[in-house]
């Protein structure tokens, strides 16, 4: 039986109980009869002679035995039926009473003559008490019986737990007092639980003290450090408790709180982001940092004005500030700390410059404060010092930034640029002009000849020097004066390989400060002339050399054909010799020769075979030249490098950046440029090679580079960007392992706890290591990248075992627990056996093999045990009505099934007092709910229950009309309470009427079968229709003849009406008042027809009427009344034969089993209707007479009397 938190174990056999290592199995002992008084709650039940031999008779000795029987709660007693022999002989007698003696209730027999066919009954005895007489004759020997009887204790009151005391911070101990007694050998550690912050190992649970078995305080003792931290705890614990019957009851699930408060706090105050602020920045925030663990309630007390909670806080300090918070346990305020945090401000400032303006190629330091910082803007060319160049930079305001740390503050410096242009020229008595240059806007000329705006007046031969000056700034150029303007006599030829030709270099140019002017391109700089032949063209160009006074001359320049593309070409060294037009390369005009500084370069000069190698092989640049027939030379630099890349490997992460392989970001060098990359992770993007770490993928990788038919190639070693290593756990026999598979690519090294066999491939010796602990591995690679650690916890090698589990379980709903070792390995069964966890009623009957393993590899170990469920118990059920109207009855019926198979008759308990059988018949007056508890004594007791519902009965009313006479019309009609039904009517009435409305008469009864059709219920009633009591007005004429003989002329009526109350008699118009019940009598003196009516009322004057035509003969010779009533009324007491002239006669009366009842000779002689002194019996009599008249006249006559009282 099972209820919440509570578990039975029932003690029938044998029992297995978690946990209980020095509880048995128990068996059943055997009792003999005996006189005594005991107290046991189940055990075999022999006669006095035990199970083995006839029951013990002394010869002719009577001997009675009494033996009571004290349990737990009600005691069932149950007998085995003997297979052939005769248990108990005749004349032997065994009774049983409910109670401690036999004047307590008889609860079955005295029984005698037990045998096969008369077996022994189940006893029940409510009291918990059972007394049982045995007597013997000593004449007589029987086999003996063979029983047994048990007690369901009611289950001990649950016991609730607490804690004497709140145990001290890194208490060891804690006390515990139960309300009830629980088993001492049941406290044990693996029942108690205690959660929290930290999870305290218990090592044993002692009682304090142990009293028969039982105690009420016990200690929980727990290993060091203990209860060490602030917060709630929950202890939950087991108990077990007996029954007076000694089941044990398991108690789960019984909580106990309590909180640790006197633990020193510890803690810190966080600061977002950095400990270290600038000035007003308002960027830290604080907040007090306390253990997770500690979950009790506390209060935050801080300084300089910051609210009492645990923050954040946002907090500006402009100076270095310190931050202090006093944290408390609210329900121990004196349990207190204070945590303190230091915030470091940085307020960087730049010293101020002598002037805000510098004027260009001005240099100077910066200076500032707190140092050292970071310098940063334009013109800083050492960032440490603060060296501003200001012809570094151009004019302009310009912002300098110092840094100190992530503060920084700002300044502005204006450099000024003066820019006056290049010398001027003029004629001499020219036109004014203005000078070139003077920016910036706004400055002053001064000099000769010029105005402050910069108006120059070319009226002396001379060079003149002026100066711009712009605030604190000048600077000066000439203006030159001439009277002669010259420029170079004739054709001047240039080679259209020159790159420029600077033609105020030319001889004959005079005066400098003109500027030179062509018709299309070719001037690139008019001011020196730059001239490129190359823009020009091939052929004669007319040149201008013009003065800002306005006069000028003209020269010509002949551009001479020659040209070699490209200028540059690489190839590889060891290449075999080929023709330089296939680089491609141009050369003309054509007819030219090639040649080149190395001798043998240049296998043919007239078509270019070239020879890479005749340099050697290694890394060398050739120029070759090629001169053209006009003496014009040009050249193309051959660069004949071994194609080259100057590292070996590099080093990724899977999530490091992409590499451009090509150009200027790449982080190594290569030669030549140009070439191909080819690998994995390489693709070509944008007019570049790019290399993907997370394309190419952990490992690794050659990529090749190729250019002019030579490669080389570079190593791309790759790591995984986060590795994840899986915890290992194994024994300490396991071989080496890899904590990493496979291993991480080269450059890795792996360091951390002992067992390392070969570091750069993570390789482990767990048979090296100290087991029962686990070991952290972690790794560099030499991308100083990627994160990740390698756990191995490396245990004791324990084979596997599975224990505390019985072979053979009842099926019970009991979650039984037992233990496998190692911890944590892996139960192979059915699923519903859960890791240690064995509950027979989830799993079921059958067999079950359970397989626990640990361990994988070489670690595995392995373990099989074969567990037994006996059947359910299961019963089925059966209702032969579930709903009955009032006074109903339901046939109920339960049979088990199943169970422990040696169990042959189960017990059935009942509520409603119903006795212990598994089939009754009930007849509830109201809805009732009955409870069958069959038991087999050690299966989970089966409970059913069966619901007859009784329907609510209904009441019938009548409305009845007035009372009136019998018979006349009337209505009655029905109403039920309650109304609602529906319901039908049927009249016991001719026809059948089928209303609640009865047409019929007053004074009748009526019989009404009313039907609930809801419910299929039926009433039977009836009612008699108010009226008055039927009236009938009746009577008979005694002598009841057609006529009657004239000698019978006084004639009796006797009145036969019915519920008449008064009335008359009419005799021809004579009456005589009307008395009920009397005879009345008459005299016709005179023979013929007379007229006789009775005219009668009753109580509610209600009439009836009856008349009869009396007719009187004339006279005859005898006459013998045929009815006549002795009941001493004085009239017609007595029978005589009447008439003249008898002589004699002879006169028998005979009853109907012809017996004479009367005789006479003499007509004086009448029967007065007694037969041997006693009245004879009301009924028709039969008689004969036999008559002889004085005139010897014979007459015989035979026929019947009737006798009426």
């Amino acid at each position: 039986m099972k209820r919440a938190g509570l578990i039975k174990i029932f003690l029938v056999l044998a029992f297995v109980c978690n946990g209980f290592e020095d509880l048995r199995s128990q068996v059943l002992q055997n009792t003999n009869m005996q006189t005594n008084t005991i107290t046991l709650c189940r055990s075999k039940f022999y006669d006095d002679a035990g199970p083995s031999a006839p029951y013990f008779s002394l010869l002719n000795t009577v001997v009675v035995q009494t033996l009571t029987i004290i349990g737990g709660g009600p005691i069932t007693m149950t007998f085995n039926p003997g297979l052939t022999q005769t248990q108990i002989q005749a004349g032997d007698f065994i009774s049983f009473y409910d109670g401690m003696n036999s004047a307590a209730p008889l609860l079955g027999g005295p029984f005698t003559a037990i045998n096969p066919g008369n077996p022994l009954p189940t006893i029940i005895a409510p009291s918990g008490t059972l007394t049982v007489v045995w007597s013997e004759n000593g004449n007589t020997v029987g086999h003996g019986w063979n029983g047994g009887w048990f007690s369901l204790a009611p289950p001990p009151t649950p016991p609730t737990t607490s804690i004497n005391s709140v145990p001290s911070c890194s208490s060891t101990v804690i006390t515990m007092t139960t309300t009830e007694g629980v088993l001492c050998d049941s406290l044990k550690a693996n029942y108690f639980n205690i959660t929290g912050p930290v999870f305290p190992v218990i090592s044993t649970i002692i009682p304090t003290p142990c009293s028969n078995g039982t105690c009420n305080v016990f200690q929980i003792q727990l290993n060091s450090p203990g209860l060490s931290q602030n917060c709630n705890y929950t202890i939950n614990s087991t108990l077990f408790r007996k029954d007076k019957c000694d089941s044990i009851y398991k108690y789960q699930n019984l909580i106990t709180t309590f909180s640790i408060i006197t633990c020193p706090i510890t803690g810190s105050i966080n600061v977002t982001s950095s400990n270290t602020v600038c000035a007003y920045s308002c960027t830290a925030n604080v907040r007090a940092v306390i253990p997770a663990s500690v979950c009790l309630t506390l209060n935050y007390t801080w300084d300089n004005g910051l609210p009492s909670s645990v923050g954040p806080h946002p907090v500006c300090p402009t100076i270095t500030t310190v931050y202090n918070c006093t944290v408390s346990v609210a329900s121990a305020p004196t349990n207190s700390v204070v945590i303190t945090r230091t915030i470091y401000v940085i307020d960087p400032q730049i010293n101020a410059l002598p002037s805000p303006s510098v004027c260009q190629g001005t240099n100077f330091n910066f200076s500032g404060t707190p140092s050292p910082g970071v310098w940063l803007g334009p013109g800083i060319t050492n960032s440490l010092t603060g060296f501003f160049c200001s012809a570094c930079t151009g004019p302009g305001v310009k912002t300098i930034t110092y840094q100190v740390g992530s503060c920084i503050t700002t300044t502005q410096v204006t450099v000024i640029q003066i820019n006056v242009g290049s010398a001027d020229a003029a004629c001499l008595n020219g036109p004014t002009f203005t000078v070139t240059g003077g920016l910036p806007l706004g400055g002053v000329w001064s000099g000769p000849h010029i105005s402050p705006t910069g108006v120059f007046t070319p009226t002396q031969v001379g060079s003149f020097l002026i100066t711009y000056s712009v605030g604190p700034c000048a600077l000066s150029k000439s203006v030159n004066v001439t009277n002669a303007l010259t420029v170079p006599p004739g054709t001047i030829n240039i080679c259209r390989s020159n790159w420029y030709t600077y033609l105020i270099n030319l001889p004959g140019i005079s005066p400098i400060g003109g500027r030179f002017y062509k018709t299309g391109p070719g001037i690139l700089n008019s001011v020196i002339g730059t001239f490129s032949p190359n823009l020009a063209g091939v052929g004669l160009h007319v040149i201008t050399y013009s003065l800002l006074s306005g006069c000028s001359e003209t020269f010509a320049v002949n551009v001479l054909d020659i040209d070699v593309s490209p200028t540059t070409a690489t190839t590889c060294p060891a290449k075999a010799p080929f023709l330089l037009s296939t680089i491609p390369s141009t050369a003309t005009p054509s007819g030219g020769s090639w040649s080149c500084s190395v001798v043998g370069a240049i296998q043919n000069p007239a078509t270019g075979m070239y020879n890479p190698s005749a340099g050697g092989l290694s890394n060398h640049n050739d120029i070759v030249v090629y001169k053209a027939a006009n003496g014009c030379p040009d050249t193309i630099v051959m660069r004949c490098i071994r194609t080259n890349i100057s590292i070996d490997s590099l080093f990724f992460c899977t999530s490091s950046n992409t590499l451009q392989l090509t150009n200027s970001f790449a982080t190594f060098s290569y030669a030549p440029s140009g070439g191909i990359y080819t690998g994995p992770g390489v693709s070509f993007t944008g007019g570049n090679y790019i290399f993907n770490p997370s394309v190419a993928g952990p490992g690794i990788h050659n990529v090749f580079y190729d250019i002019n038919t030579c490669t080389d190639s570079i190593k791309m070693i790759v790591y995984p960007a986060v590795v994840t290593a899986p915890d290992l756990t194994v024994c300490s026999t396991h071989p080496t392992l890899s904590l990493v598979t496979p291993p991480l690519p080269f450059g890795t090294n792996w360091t951390g706890g002992p067992g390392l066999i070969t570091p750069s491939l993570g390789i482990m010796n767990p048979g090296a290591v100290l087991a029962g602990n686990q070991y952290t591995y972690t790794f560099t690679n030499r991308a100083g990248c990627g994160t990740g650690s390698a756990k191995v916890y490396v245990y004791q090698f324990v084979a596997a075992n599975i224990s505390n589990l019985a072979s053979v379980y009842c099926f019970q709903n009991t979650t039984y627990t037992f233990n496998t070792v190692p911890p944590n390995g892996t139960l192979t069964a059915v699923s519903s056996i859960t890791p240690n966890t064995f509950n027979p009623s989830i799993v079921g009957a059958g067999q079950y093999t359970l397989t626990y393993q640990y361990g994988v590899g070489a670690c595995l170990t392995s373990t099989t045990t074969v567990v037994r469920v006996h059947p359910q118990l299961t019963t089925s059920t059966s209702i032969s009505a579930p709903t009955i109207c009032l006074g109903g009855s339901s046939v109920i019926n339960v049979k088990g099934s199943g169970g422990l198979p040696a169990v042959t008759q189960y017990t059935y308990s009942w509520t409603n007092n119903l006795t212990p059988q598994n089939t009754h018949n009930v007849v509830p007056n109201a809805t009732t709910v009955y409870t069958c508890v069959t038991i087999d004594g050690c299966s989970d007791p089966v409970i059913d229950t069966f619901r007859v519902f009784v329907y609510p009965t209904y009441y019938p009313a009548f409305i009845s009309p007035p009372k009136q006479c019998y018979g006349v019309a009337a209505q009655v009609t029905t109403n039920i309470t309650p109304s609602t039904g529906p319901y039908t009517y049927t009249w016991n009435t001719t026809p059948i009427q089928t209303s609640n409305v009865l047409n019929g008469v007053a004074g009748k009864n009526y019989f009404l079968k009313i039907k609930n059709t809801a419910t299929g219920c039926t009433k039977d009633t009836s009612i008699v229709i108010p009226g008055y009591n039927a009236i009938k007005a009746l009577f008979s004429p005694n002598p009841n003849l057609n006529c009657v003989p004239f000698e019978e002329s006084r004639i009796a009526f006797l009145d036969l009406s019915n519920g008449a109350t008064g009335g008359a008699w009419s005799f021809n118009g004579n009456t005589l008042p009307y008395v009920p019940g009397q005879t009345v009598s008459h005299d016709f003196v005179n023979p013929g027809n007379y007229n006789v009516t009775l005219n009668v009322v009753n109580e509610g004057n209600c009439p009836s009427s009856y008349a009869l035509s009396v007719c009187v003969l004339e006279s005859t010779d005898i006459f013998l009344p045929d009815i006549f009533s002795p009941n001493n009324d004085g009239a017609n007491d007595v029978l005589y034969l009447r008439g003249n002239g008898v002589k004699e006669m002879v006169f028998h009366i005979y009853d109907r089993w012809g017996n004479k009842v009367f005789e006479s000779t003499d007509v004086k002689n009448g029967w007065d209707g007694t037969y041997k002194g006693k009245d004879a019996e009301p009924g028709v009599y039969a008689y004969y007479l036999s008559v002889t008249m004085f005139t010897d006249k014979k007459l015989v006559q035979k026929g019947d009397i009737t006798l009426v009282r």
